[in-house]
């Protein structure tokens, strides 16, 4: 169908729920794509989604804020959008950045589909996600914090401050606790502007 779009089927009561299986990167040069096409969608009056993940290998941080701000739109509306079958390290991104905490997530689709008729169907809970397998962040202990900034914008250069607080204070960043003043402060010189 699309780079990032890989099929779009109407699914559950009435067919009421707009299931949309992803493919590849979702990044910078692809959230477009899911912009249009959620734009049209609600054109015709559709409200309640699934995004299928089970076929996208990496989702940037650009990728779940343009997810969440069309999350925002929809439920200005009454709609709603249910994440299913995040593949292995998305998933622990997902739930390291704590878009697990704005996101319903079911690893079923059937689950994330059905949970828009059924209200006792609760989103998978994945708090217990053994953290400790995140081969990237090993030699963590060992950077400064500047580092840990520079690392952290070169994985995710659309990251809001909040949300390199909260990356920070997880077990990958050995729980590195900071406030947003030296954050802003260590973000200009990571970025090369402040004034030395």
């Amino acid at each position: 169908m699309e780079k990032l779009i890989k099929e779009i089927k109407e699914a559950g009561k009435g067919k009421k729920v707009t299931v949309i299986a992803l493919q590849g990167y979702l990044d910078s040069g692809t959230a477009n794509i899911l912009i249009q096409r959620f734009t049209r969608l609600l054109a015709e009056e559709k409200l309640q989604f699934v995004l299928d993940m089970s076929d996208v290998e990496f989702v940037a941080a650009v990728g779940w804020n343009t997810i969440i701000g069309i999350l925002n739109n929809i439920k200005a509306g009454g709609g709603d959008i249910r994440i299913t079958a995040l593949r292995k390290d998305p998933e622990k991104a997902f739930h390291l950045l704590e878009y697990d905490r704005i996101l319903s997530y079911y690893r079923e689709p059937a689950d994330a589909v059905l949970s828009f008729y059924d209200s006792s169907l609760s989103p998978t809970d994945i708090t217990n996600i053994n953290l400790d397998t995140v081969e990237d962040f090993t030699d963590v202990k060992g950077l400064t914090l500047r580092e840990k900034v520079e690392r952290i914008l070169a994985t995710y250069p659309q990251i809001s401050l909040s949300g390199m607080k909260k990356l920070l204070r997880t077990p990958a960043y050995d729980y590195t606790k900071v406030s947003l003043f030296k954050l802003i402060l260590l973000k200009a010189k990571t970025a090369g502007i402040s004034g030395r």
